[in-house]
C-alpha cells in the first residue's frame, strides 16, 4: 500500500508499519460463517491493519471532524449482517467489513470495486475510490467530505454530495 509520508507518519505513531502482519484466521472464519465473501483486498488490509485503532489527526485543511477507526471486522459488525447484505443487494456488489468508526458506530466496508464505504443503517458514505484514497482524504485526515448515499422512506436510493 502506498501512502503519503504524512499519512504514514500518523499511522506509524499508532502502531502500523508496512511489514506488520496479524493472524486474522479467526475473523475470517467468523465472517465466512456469517455469509460474507472475503475480498482479497480486505484480507490484505486486515492482515496489515487488524486490531489497530487509528485516531485521525486534525489539520488546518480539514473539511470536517474525522472519527477514530478500529480495524476489527467482527466486534460491533456481526450484529448488522442483514443490513450489510441489504446494501450488497442495493449496490449489486460484495462488501467485506474492515471495522468500525467511532463515535458514530458506522461500519467500514470495502466493496468489490475497491471503494471504501462507511454504513449507518439507511445511509452510507463513499469515503474513497480505494483504501489508500480513503485513508488519505477521509479517514486519517478529513480533507474531502464523503459522498453520502441513502434510502428514502419510499425505498429509493438518493445521493447527497
Amino acid at each position: 500500500m502506498k501512502f503519503s509520508q504524512e499519512v504514514q507518519a500518523v499511522l506509524r505513531r499508532q502502531g502500523w508499519s508496512p511489514e506488520r502482519r496479524l493472524d486474522i484466521s479467526e475473523w475470517m472464519t467468523e465472517l465466512v460463517a456469517s455469509g460474507f465473501h472475503i475480498l482479497p483486498e480486505a484480507r490484505s488490509i486486515l492482515e496489515n491493519f487488524g486490531g489497530l485503532r487509528i485516531i485521525p489527526e486534525k489539520t488546518p485543511r480539514d473539511a470536517y471532524a474525522a472519527e477514530t477507526i478500529w480495524f476489527d471486522p467482527v466486534t460491533d459488525v456481526l450484529s448488522e449482517v442483514d443490513r450489510i447484505k441489504g446494501w450488497e443487494d442495493t449496490l449489486q456488489m460484495g462488501l467485506t467489513p474492515l471495522g468500525v468508526r467511532y463515535p458514530s458506530l458506522s461500519i467500514m466496508l470495502i466493496a468489490e470495486n475497491g471503494q471504501v464505504i462507511c454504513e449507518w443503517g439507511s445511509i452510507f458514505a463513499a469515503s474513497g475510490v480505494s483504501f489508500e484514497d480513503a485513508m488519505e482524504n477521509s479517514l486519517v485526515f478529513a480533507r474531502r467530505k464523503s459522498v453520502i448515499y441513502g434510502i428514502d422512506q419510499h425505498g429509493n436510493l438518493f445521493v447527497d454530495t
